[in-house]
């Protein structure tokens, strides 16, 4: 699969990751965990106070609240206690990168680095081409959405890794009922699992009725199994302390309904305008445009190759996931709010297309101009 060549390229393009994020932010590398962050957390707008008792609430960002949370878990506390809304694995792991090594961002940078070891891996498995792998790569290196990722401690980069990981798995390895149980369990359990469940159903529709490929059932029964198992684990410490007895599917439903009332419901298509044009819709200041912090060029450019590269419709493979992907991803979330972050789990996707089309028209004009000295020798 990969090859000496292949490791050689990756490597390449780790120490490059690696040297320009150390150059672009340089505080990630340094972090030092003030664990005054855990006092403020228990101000901050995640604690509810039904009875008024906390006078001098303080707003904490996201990313200060998971890592608050994380280092709560990672030191005995139960959670589903504290920002239970979201499942506990990343947190788990901003806790004991914490508690361990004293910089939760090791973590952050762990997934980012994964996560184009995924698209090298899946460019090379899909176009069974080595240029199209290290070209999507390098693209995922430079991309600022990658780059304002691993400088907050978000949940995004573990779900688009092991979303990935499944992908491939699912497409290319789909008898390793273990594997891909054990990941998609990880998947479940790195965000709200709403959107992950309709990936699921998603890949098994294309593998069934695009594809045509024969589906093993009760292979992907004992996958589900494994992934269930898996996604329970993060909450043994709940288990304990019920004494084995915590209902874990009356918690995830009760969670599903407070996710679906706390939903923030945008604009129809506005982070489908976000992605092709780095502006959306305020939701908030009645219809007024504003500039996404993030937004990249090749984003839309890639979206549209890739569109272009599927040639027939009726007739998928299976590297025409990775064209079909993003359109499936941007249909079930039209009426998202549109935030940047959200579509880390389609850039390698996005790359892997504009990397593609990007080698077929070179091997085009290489072909051209082989031919003219030819043509031009005779």
């Amino acid at each position: 699969m990969l090859k000496k060549v292949d490791f050689w390229l990756l490597s390449f393009v780790f120490i490059l990751f690696l040297v320009f994020s150390y150059f672009r932010s340089p505080a990630i590398f340094k972090y030092c965990f003030d664990d005054k962050l855990v006092s403020n957390y228990f101000r901050s707008q995640d604690i509810e106070d039904k009875e008024d008792k906390i006078k001098d609430r303080i707003f904490l960002s996201d990313s200060e609240i998971y890592l608050a949370t994380g280092y709560l878990y990672a030191k005995g506390e139960d959670p589903t206690k504290f920002n239970f809304q979201h499942p506990p694995l990343v947190k788990y792991l901003f806790g004991f990168a914490t508690l361990f090594f004293g910089n939760p961002y090791w973590v952050q940078i762990f997934f980012a680095l994964f996560l184009i070891f995924l698209t090298y891996l899946l460019g090379k498995m899909a176009f069974k081409k080595r240029e199209v792998a290290f070209l999507a790569s390098l693209f995922l290196v430079f991309d600022p959405l990658l780059k304002d990722n691993i400088t907050q401690l978000l949940l995004d980069p573990a779900q688009a890794v092991f979303s990935l990981f499944y992908i491939i798995l699912a497409l290319y390895f789909p008898g390793n009922f273990i594997l891909n149980g054990v990941v998609l369990g990880l998947l479940f359990a790195s965000k709200f699992w709403s959107s992950s469940l309709l990936l699921v159903v998603f890949i098994f529709l294309y593998r069934k009725f695009l594809i045509k490929e024969k589906v093993d059932y009760k292979n992907m029964f004992l996958s589900f199994l494994v992934a269930f198992f898996t996604f329970s684990l993060t909450y043994i410490k709940t288990f304990i302390n019920y004494g084995g007895l915590f209902n874990i599917f009356l918690f995830e439903l009760k969670m599903l309904k407070f996710m679906l009332s706390h939903n923030t419901t945008s604009i129809f298509g506005n982070n489908l305008l976000l992605f092709f044009s780095g502006h959306f819709v305020s939701w908030w200041e009645k219809g007024r445009i504003l500039k996404a912090d993030v937004w990249n060029f090749f984003w839309p450019l890639g979206f549209v190759f890739g569109i272009l590269q599927i040639k027939n419709i009726k007739r998928l493979e299976k590297k025409d996931f990775i064209f079909i992907f993003p359109i499936f991803y941007f249909l079930i979330n039209i009426f998202n709010a549109p935030f940047s972050r959200y579509f880390l789990i389609i850039l390698p996707f996005i790359y892997l297309s504009l990397g593609s089309f990007i080698n077929s028209k070179l091997k085009t004009q290489k072909s051209k101009l082989l031919n003219r000295i030819i043509d031009f020798g005779l």
